[in-house]
């Protein structure tokens, strides 16, 4: 092994997943067999609220979860008008997950959960933030992180969530576009206009860029020195969401933060298998857990499964 192998190994994360409603905590033996195939690796965590932390820690990845992905924002921050549209996807999504209009309560239950488990970084999507009173939102955020302990990492955000029930009106009303919040570079220098206490730091997730056609490599020299997590690709196991396995730019992507001397987490969300079948059978997958359809999900845990370790396998080769 290579001391880049052995660099990327020690930092290199296994996405667990969306838990309940999504998955089922026995589930996660099969990323705890996945991290024996390839090596000591931690895993990130995407957390719902209201998760009782006592049955993750004793879950199989209890005590390696090094990373939290702070609950998806529900659907009433971002003043979509449609509030029919927004309870319809809040149940469907989080039911008894629900998720507060004010980031606050969110931010504070985050950092519980993630102190409980050991969490290192929790990561945080800009469109959480109430765009309204984001200064206060900073301030709770920088006062929570010093409590803890635990780094904040703000993520940029992706095209697919401005399609996604047109929130590209929202962000425009905002500032005339929504370029900063899908600009990580942007995005840091916005944030630093706006909150001059504190220089955050960022998560660089490459499916987002890949999705606004960015220039990954360029974007990441950039603002290098502010990010603390990096998720490759960006999708939740086995759903193939950029498809962009087969360019060279992931591998650029480690071979840059390792010249950068870069010390944070990275979460291989990348997809191994080509085609569209997986992201199908993954799709399913989800749809069956939330209506109780059991006989469709071991195949497709399996198969989320390979992917995963494919990817990882494909990200220590490309780096020898």
């Amino acid at each position: 092994m290579t001391p880049k192998q052995k660099w990327l190994l020690e930092r290199l994360l296994i996405p667990a997943g969306i838990l309940p409603p999504a998955l089922k905590y026995e589930d996660l033996k099969y990323n705890e067999e996945l991290r024996q195939k390839i090596g000591n690796l931690g895993f990130e965590y995407f957390y719902l609220l209201e998760q009782d932390p006592a049955k993750v820690n004793s879950s199989p990845i209890g005590g390696k979860i090094y990373a939290v992905h702070a609950p998806p924002p529900n659907f009433e921050h971002s003043a979509v008008e449609n509030r029919l549209l927004n309870r319809i996807t809040n149940f469907i999504i989080y039911r008894k997950n629900k998720i507060p209009p004010e980031f606050s309560i969110t931010a504070r239950k985050s950092f519980v959960f993630a102190k409980k488990i050991g969490s290192k970084v929790i990561t945080f999507h800009i469109g959480q933030f109430n765009h309204k009173r984001i200064k206060k939102d900073l301030a709770i955020l920088e006062k929570l992180e010093k409590r803890s302990g635990i780094t904040a990492a703000i993520e940029y955000e992706g095209p697919y969530i401005l399609d996604y029930l047109n929130f590209g009106n929202y962000y425009q009303q905002l500032d005339g576009s929504y370029d900063w919040l899908t600009d990580p570079s942007k995005m840091i220098n916005h944030l630093d206009y706006l909150y001059k206490a504190k220089k955050f730091k960022i998560c660089f997730d490459t499916a987002s860029l890949i999705g606004c056609s960015r220039p990954i490599i360029q974007t990441l020299e950039r603002v290098v020195s502010r990010v603390t997590h990096v998720h490759l690709a960006g999708s939740v196991p086995g759903r193939d969401l950029a498809g962009e396995i087969d360019k060279p730019e992931i591998a650029e992507v480690v071979d840059a933060l390792y010249k950068n001397n870069y010390s944070g987490y990275i979460t291989a969300e990348v997809n191994g298998t080509a085609g569209k079948k997986e992201e199908m059978q993954m799709m399913i997958y989800g749809i069956s857990r939330l209506l109780g359809f059991s006989f469709l999900q071991k195949k497709t845990i399996a198969n989320a499964q390979r992917h995963i370790e494919n990817s990882c396998k494909y990200l220590l080769k490309s780096i020898e």
